[in-house]
């Protein structure tokens, strides 16, 4: 079974937690030709600590929660 894939998203969003820490949220959505849109097909949550002398609990507690981001993807 193939799905043909008319539209393609990919979005980068920046997250600053801290000074020395930057948060990359990236997400993946497409629309098969049904026009059902499906979002965050592929989720990654990349941390980049520019200055590793400090652990800031405050940085981890910053990151993005995966559970409050939902799909639009209708499945009626």
């Amino acid at each position: 079974m193939m799905i043909h894939i008319e539209k393609f998203h990919a979005g980068f969003i920046l997250h600053l937690g801290t000074v020395t820490h930057y948060n990359i949220h990236v997400r993946v959505s497409f629309e098969d030709n049904n026009g059902q849109r499906w979002t965050n097909v592929a989720e990654k949550t990349i941390c980049i600590k520019l200055n590793n002398r400090r652990q800031s609990r405050s940085a981890v507690a910053a990151r993005p929660s995966l559970q409050q981001i939902r799909s639009t993807g209708a499945t009626n």
